[in-house]
């Protein structure tokens, strides 16, 4: 069976670095997270952030810390870049764009017959 999912290329930038990940675009989540392992090459920590609780659809909860970034996301036309406070958790696959950071600056449509779909700049972009 076939599995179409929202996954979009974003750019995470800390005080010490950058990289480019696959995400997968969630509006049920209601923060934007991304797995551990990456912000130490970011130049991010723990130590000191502000702690959060995720609970899974299964009900299951996580730790989260939250960091400030930078995220950006582009195609061959156009590129979008601003500032978002993040969640960083242990575990995760592959960064999970929720609402808060992310789809809060969008207007998502899927195109469940065609498996693909189209984000829209809104009025709460606050770009950079």
């Amino acid at each position: 069976m076939r599995r179409d999912r929202p996954i979009i290329s974003v750019g995470i930038a800390g005080p010490l670095g950058n990289t480019l990940l696959d995400g997968r675009m969630d509006t049920g989540a209601d923060d934007t997270v991304f797995p551990e392992r990456y912000a130490a090459s970011l130049g991010l920590t723990p130590v000191g952030a502000p702690i959060g609780q995720a609970a899974t659809a299964l009900q299951a909860t996580t730790r989260l810390w939250y960091a400030q970034v930078t995220l950006r996301i582009a195609d061959n036309n156009e590129h979008r870049e601003w500032d978002a406070v993040v969640g960083f958790a242990n575990g995760l696959g592959r960064p999970l764009l929720g609402i808060a950071g992310f789809l809060e600056y969008f207007d998502l449509q899927w195109f469940g017959a065609h498996g693909i779909f189209e984000l829209t700049v809104n009025a709460n972009y606050p770009g950079i």
